[in-house]
C-alpha cells in the first residue's frame, strides 16, 4: 500500500503547465470581453444601454439609509456599478470617458 507523500518533479511541472494554461485562458477571456465592450460601446445604442444599466446601480448615490436591509440592497447595486466601471476603466478607458461625457 504505497501512497504518494511528496510532490515529484513531474508534479511540479504539471502544476506549472496547468497554471500557465489558466493564465492564458484568463488572458483570452479578458481579450474577448474587451472586444465585446468595444463592439457594444462603439454604437449609440450600446452606449444608451450601458448608461441605463449604470444608472440603476446607484454608484454615484449615497447608500446611507436607516433600513439595514435596504442599505444592503443599495450597497450591492453600487458594488456592481463600481465593478462594471472598474472593468470599463481598465479595458476601454476612452469609451468610458465618452460614455460619461454623453450622459452628463
Amino acid at each position: 500500500m504505497s501512497t504518494k507523500m511528496h510532490a515529484t518533479l513531474d508534479d511540479v511541472f504539471v502544476e506549472q503547465e496547468q497554471e500557465a494554461k489558466r493564465r492564458e485562458q484568463d488572458r483570452q477571456n479578458e481579450l474577448r470581453l474587451k472586444n465585446a465592450l468595444y463592439s457594444v460601446l462603439s454604437t449609440e445604442q450600446g452606449q444608451l444601454v450601458m448608461a441605463w444599466v449604470l444608472s440603476h446601480t446607484g454608484q454615484n448615490s449615497s447608500i446611507s439609509v436607516s433600513d439595514s436591509l435596504r442599505m444592503a440592497v443599495l450597497s450591492g447595486r453600487r458594488d456592481v456599478g463600481l465593478e462594471i466601471t472598474k472593468k470599463l476603466r481598465t479595458l476601454c478607458p476612452e469609451l468610458l470617458e465618452k460614455l460619461n461625457k454623453e450622459t452628463e
